[in-house]
């Protein structure tokens, strides 16, 4: 199921509570994936260091054992709630064990866990692309670079949850001195939340 670009930064805020088996992002943008990643995998999971609820899958993993995918999506944990599987870095590998979850046509409703899956630049041929945008049980999310308008709204967005109101002059100011990498926006946005706090 292939999100829409307009859509993506809402769809996320309740991904939770979809009725996903997983996620798929993809795109040229690996910082804006990484920033996706990491914000969907809390998500699902808020302690991602939690061993009984997050399990991560390498690229040599899944390359040595295709079937560990359908395994930890159908595993239960020990202590109970739902686990956050991560695969990061693959294409090929992930394609091959998500062929094998996906011929089981009920696997989605047989678990509550979740896959959430970072590759690289997939191109419209890509297996792992195609599995996922034609499955009503996965999200496929494009990272390509955002525009400046996004950005915008982005760092004026996050201002706000600090209670900071920024002006259109400020805006243009900030979206130039600080580029397009979210990650870097947010870190210079707690800066200035905790200069101007030690201001106050």
């Amino acid at each position: 199921m292939k999100i829409a670009t307009a859509q993506i930064d809402f769809y996320i805020q309740k991904i939770a509570q979809e009725k996903l088996a997983g996620c798929l992002l993809y795109g040229p943008e690996s910082s804006l994936a990484a920033y996706r990643f990491d914000q969907i995998a809390k998500k699902i999971s808020p302690d991602l260091t939690d061993p009984f609820l997050v399990t991560s899958l390498s690229k040599d993993r899944l390359s040595q054992d295709k079937a560990i995918l359908a395994d930890e999506f159908f595993s239960f944990s020990m202590l109970g709630g739902r686990k956050l599987i991560l695969v990061k870095d693959v294409d090929i590998p992930a394609a091959a064990a998500l062929k094998i979850l996906f011929e089981d046509r009920d696997f989605a409703k047989k678990s509550e866990n979740f896959i959430l899956i970072q590759a690289g630049d997939l191109d419209k041929g890509s297996a792992l692309r195609k599995a996922c945008e034609d499955s009503p049980h996965f999200a496929a999310i494009a990272c390509y670079e955002d525009d400046e308008r996004t950005i915008k709204k982005f760092i004026e967005t996050e201002l706000l949850k600090k209670q900071i109101k920024p002006g259109p002059q400020a805006l243009d100011l900030l979206a130039e001195k600080f580029g397009k990498n979210r990650q870097v926006i947010l870190s210079e946005i707690e800066r200035i939340s905790v200069f101007l706090g030690a201001q106050a």
